[in-house]
């Protein structure tokens, strides 16, 4: 399989820095933080045999749906095609983590019970480590026991970001909407 490879940049007052995006037409393979993405590589190599990745223009739905999301528009990413290379538990991780509303979070503990994995916290933790297509699949969104920000494989600055970006956003248009 040959897929494309693109380096985003986010631009303004954030902490993102370049993302990188792996895919083929319009769908994502993977989506990840430059310091991830090595990670995301290995992944893919492992879990698709014969991938062949090199450098590709600018994804323009992607990169658009990006520009949205970073400038207020929370839900942009929601209409994209992902594609995340992952085992059976790994893809029901990542399918409830896409249920969380953006603007909200939810604990470690509570993710376990949407799935089915209340004393699992080691195989939980490796699905969002794992996680090939950041902030659209938004493992940023959860958090300990006591709504602190732990653990991003992103960043931690990044995960508080994206929150806050999220939470402003997402009350700024239920604002309007009253």
């Amino acid at each position: 399989m040959d897929l494309l490879s693109y380096c985003f940049t986010s631009a303004g007052t954030n902490p993102l820095g370049d993302i990188h995006i792996n895919y083929k037409n319009d769908a994502i393979y993977s989506l990840t933080f430059a310091q991830c993405s090595d990670g995301a590589l290995r992944e893919l190599n492992r879990r698709l045999t014969d991938v062949k990745i090199r450098s590709g223009e600018e994804p323009k739905k992607i990169t658009a749906a990006l520009n949205r999301y970073l400038h207020g528009d929370t839900y942009a990413l929601h209409g994209l095609q992902i594609y995340p290379q992952g085992c059976s538990f790994q893809q029901r991780v990542w399918r409830k983590l896409g249920t969380i509303q953006s603007g909200t979070t939810v604990t470690y503990g509570q993710l376990a019970q949407l799935v089915g994995c209340p004393a699992g916290s080691q195989v939980l933790a490796e699905a969002l480590r794992t996680n090939p297509v950041q902030m659209i699949v938004p493992c940023h969104r959860i958090v300990g026991s006591h709504g602190v920000h732990v653990d991003y494989g992103g960043g931690l600055d990044r995960k508080v970001w994206l929150n806050k970006h999220e939470h402003l956003n997402t009350q700024q248009v239920v604002a309007e909407a009253a």
